[in-house]
């Protein structure tokens, strides 16, 4: 798909005048891999079409995907409003440019997953299975499986979770 038309399907997607499941229609026409029913809401932007959502996600209003490299989110993953997926950044350059040359990396969300309002999710990061990241978190590095994160950087607390 060209560059313009991306640009265009999506603008279409994001509007609060398209349903769910008309949403997630246009965004396989775009590209993207959309598995079984997930429940996208207006809003969200898309970066490029590197972006995998299995069934069961929910995935809240203004949400953005970075698109430089792929976001994988497993199934039941639930993405409350504004969270970030950055999946590019940069080295650190010298003097004259501190933004030196880009980096990319892939994110992946496992299932069962709860991502807190606000969040920002960096390149590279894995979110373990059945994780809960607190609102406002910023995560830089992978999880351990079933824990609860918070804070920035976002750290395990010491409560386990069910």
């Amino acid at each position: 798909m060209s560059n313009r038309r991306f640009v265009f399907f999506n603008s279409l997607q994001s509007s609060s005048l398209i349903s769910s499941w008309r949403r997630a229609r246009v965004l396989r026409m775009m590209g993207l891999r959309i598995t079984g029913k997930p429940i996208i809401r207006d809003g969200t932007y898309f970066g490029s079409n590197r972006v995998e959502i299995s069934d069961g996600c929910f995935v809240n209003h203004q949400c953005y995907f970075d698109g430089s490299e792929w976001v994988r989110l497993g199934e039941r993953v639930q993405v409350a409003p504004r969270v970030t997926f950055l999946t590019s950044t940069h080295e650190i350059g010298g003097s004259d440019c501190r933004a030196g040359a880009d980096i990319a990396k892939p994110i992946t969300i496992e299932s069962g997953c709860w991502i807190g309002a606000g969040s920002i999710i960096f390149p590279g990061v894995r979110v373990a299975e059945g994780c809960v990241i607190a609102a406002g978190s910023v995560v830089m590095h992978d999880t351990a499986p079933q824990g609860l994160y918070a804070g920035s950087p976002a750290v395990r607390k010491d409560r386990l979770l069910p």
